[in-house]
């Protein structure tokens, strides 16, 4: 899903509380329906009375209609509204919802994270002069960060320990944010990384939500692609030059992506790879070309697109590497690999920004 959307100025908190009180209620009072959602999430989600209705009309910050339905609340008074076609949750929506005769209203506030692995900070937009909690998965996960959000409606904590997690799990930071009616909204930031494939004009990687990329290639032949992340920031584009022809990857070309980090830059090494089916090793060679770091990704695909293994493995000083997926109990799986003809191999040679170069051969 790629769509680009105009994140809008943030909604005043006397005006969150005013359309979110209903009629006869006090501040004391909880609202029947409170909302529990993410930004950028495919769908909403709350709490309400057991077995109840929830009438939702959900629309854009324009106004423009997204869906709308309704779903009953589970025996735990949680409910979750997807509706129909691929939406996602965006600052600034405009979502009312009915329980009854109740009616409540609600505009997403413009809740906002983004890692950055140059600066090792987080940053982003949050409700002006409130508290939001930052979670970093870098071994104090049980405790919270309370950072206040500006005047402007802009944050930035920078963690003593650097950014928490890394290119290899699933996300490096988590902010929640709590109003005064019980509403919890959360936003998630993803380790921003940056990889090619030789032999192929893609590229691909992860940057913030929603996020605009534009890469670069220089070479043999010159090239440029941009892309848009989807709610995960996971993003693709093709390198293309200026006639729009497709440039492939070669080893020797310097690719570049600043959107994604200042940083993502490096030149692409010649990689080498083959596997022997028998004893389950794909082993190879990882050239430096100046940014090299220590380890390899290989990955076991079967033709249908299920992995069948993956990590990561230590390479030699002087780049080769062998990953056994015989005994793969430290691995993806506890089975093994068995690694089969037509199996498709993905070696990844990390750069020490966590940006890769990518090898594919099939199985024969």
């Amino acid at each position: 899903m790629r769509r680009t959307f105009r994140l809008l100025g943030l909604v005043g908190v006397g005006l969150l509380a005013a359309i979110a009180m209903p009629m006869g209620a006090t501040a004391s009072t909880p609202p029947p329906i409170t909302f529990q959602m993410s930004i950028y999430d495919s769908c909403l989600a709350g709490l309400s009375a057991h077995g109840a209705t929830i009438n939702v009309t959900w629309r854009d910050s324009a106004g423009m209609l997204k869906t709308k339905g309704s779903v009953v609340a589970d025996s735990y008074g949680e409910w979750t509204f997807c509706g129909t076609g691929a939406h996602a949750v965006m600052p600034g929506d405009l979502v009312k919802v009915t329980d009854g005769a109740y009616i409540r209203n609600y505009v997403v506030p413009n809740l906002t994270i983004r890692a950055d692995r140059v600066s090792q900070t987080y940053e982003g937009t949050g409700p002006a002069g409130r508290t939001i909690k930052l979670w970093i998965p870098n071994g104090d996960w049980e405790r919270s960060h309370a950072i206040r959000v500006t005047k402007d409606g802009s944050w930035s904590f920078a963690p003593m320990n650097g950014l928490g997690g890394s290119y290899i799990t699933d996300y490096t930071g988590y902010v929640e944010w709590t109003s005064p009616n019980s509403d919890r909204l959360s936003a998630f930031a993803f380790y921003p990384t940056f990889g090619v494939t030789l032999g192929k004009s893609g590229f691909y990687g992860t940057t913030g939500g929603f996020g605009d990329v534009t890469a670069t290639i220089s070479g043999a032949r010159d090239g440029q692609g941009t892309a848009t992340g989807n709610g995960a920031g996971d993003f693709q584009g093709v390198f293309s030059d200026s006639s729009g022809k497709p440039v492939v990857v070669s080893p020797g070309d310097r690719v570049t992506a600043p959107a994604v980090a200042s940083d993502a830059d490096f030149v692409v090494p010649e990689i080498q790879g083959s596997v022997d089916k028998t004893t389950e090793v794909v082993s190879g060679k990882c050239f430096n070309t100046g940014t090299a770091a220590n380890y390899v990704g290989v990955t076991v695909v079967r033709p249908g697109g299920h992995v069948r293994g993956a990590s990561t493995w230590d390479i030699a000083p002087d780049g080769t590497f062998v990953a056994d997926f015989s005994d793969f109990t430290n691995g993806f799986s506890t089975e093994h690999a068995n690694i089969k003809t037509g199996d498709r191999i993905k070696v990844n040679c990390f750069q020490t920004t966590g940006d890769f170069a990518r090898l594919t051969f099939v199985v024969k």
